[in-house]
């Protein structure tokens, strides 16, 4: 059984220990093109079963989550 990527090209990174996406800094080697195959096996090794865009979702949701959280430097002029 073989599983495709539906997303942007995915890279190896220099040390051939995780897997990006294409446009992180440390893309070194294709894995696998958009719309290119790897079995099965080998895309749930990597974490690349799990529905990527619900994850990239999550993590845009989050993003301004935590930013409402941060407070406001104070304020040094006022006394």
């Amino acid at each position: 059984m073989m599983w495709t990527n539906d997303g942007p090209n995915l890279y190896w990174d220099s040390e051939k220990q995780h897997v990006v996406e294409e446009g992180d800094s440390r893309a070194r080697w294709l894995l696998v093109a958009e719309g290119g195959q790897l079995p099965l096996e080998e895309a749930e090794r990597y974490g690349l079963t799990a529905d990527r865009k619900a994850a990239a979702a999550e993590k845009a949701k989050a993003a301004p989550e935590n930013k409402l959280k941060q407070t406001p430097p104070a304020d040094k002029a006022k006394g």
